[in-house]
């Protein structure tokens, strides 16, 4: 198999935020499927399932929902009316708010799974860089950042970090993410300036995850997860770039 994420590692072009993808979604998928274990599709599965929870919201709101994922729009409605297919702790939250009001629940459940390898750094990045956007956007507003994080386990040191900041003049990120807050410096009130450092940070940190290991299953993730942020920045239009910092925090926080 190292032969077979040889040969992917060396097959795939450059990606870079700004500019048209390289290569496509599916068309990646597509030379995953072919090339890849099962076990290493579960992974990449993993993944998508993160696009699948988000897509349930869209359905209930009759969204347009992310292509990316592992379900089409039939599937995914057939597995919520079967109560299959999908993590047990989301049928546990629509049977507390049908219209999954409180979605963090359920994100915040995900990301807390047990993974191994690339998936474990991975899920808890995505899950540490939005509690901390949460404790950014609190202060920003003027809002108790409690109210924000009112899922999130109070003793996490993290959570605590922030709900700690409570009455603090300004929002201080901890020293390991202090490059973010370097990235978000002046462009409050500007949202597309906000989406465009968050894409680049997130880019960049899976890509200083990844590259010492070119050639295995973690790099390959990490160029899907990779090529979705160049996808999504790609992308973006007008009315989405407008809603910038707080729309990705509404939606996946």
């Amino acid at each position: 198999m190292v032969m077979k994420h040889f040969f992917l590692g060396s097959l795939l072009p450059s990606l870079a935020i700004g500019g048209e993808p390289p290569i496509g979604f599916e068309e990646l998928v597509a030379l995953y499927r072919s090339n890849l274990t099962s076990a290493d599709l579960e992974k990449v599965q993993a993944i998508r399932t993160l696009i699948d929870l988000k897509n349930v919201v869209q359905l209930l709101k009759n969204k347009p929902l992310d292509l990316r994922g592992n379900f089409t729009e039939k599937e995914l409605d057939e597995a919520l009316v079967n109560r299959v297919e999908l993590p047990p702790y989301l049928f546990d939250a629509l049977d507390e708010d049908e219209k999954l009001r409180n979605f963090s629940k359920v994100l915040i459940a995900y990301f807390n799974e047990e993974y191994e390898g690339f998936l474990k750094w991975y899920f808890a990045f995505e899950h540490e860089w939005r509690i901390l956007i949460a404790g950014y956007r609190s202060k920003k507003l003027g809002v108790d950042p409690a109210e924000e994080l009112q899922y999130e386990d109070f003793h996490d040191p993290l959570v605590a970090q922030i709900l700690a900041q409570k009455d603090a003049s300004t929002f201080e990120f901890p020293f390991e993410y202090a490059d973010l807050g370097d990235k978000l410096k002046g462009t409050e009130g500007k949202p597309d300036e906000q989406y465009e450092a968050m894409a680049r940070y997130r880019f960049e940190r899976v890509l200083e995850a990844t590259q010492d290991q070119p050639f295995s299953i973690d790099y390959l993730l990490g160029y899907l997860v990779q090529l979705m942020i160049v996808e999504d920045r790609f992308a973006l239009d007008e009315k989405r770039g407008g809603e910038g910092l707080n729309e990705i925090v509404k939606g996946d926080l």
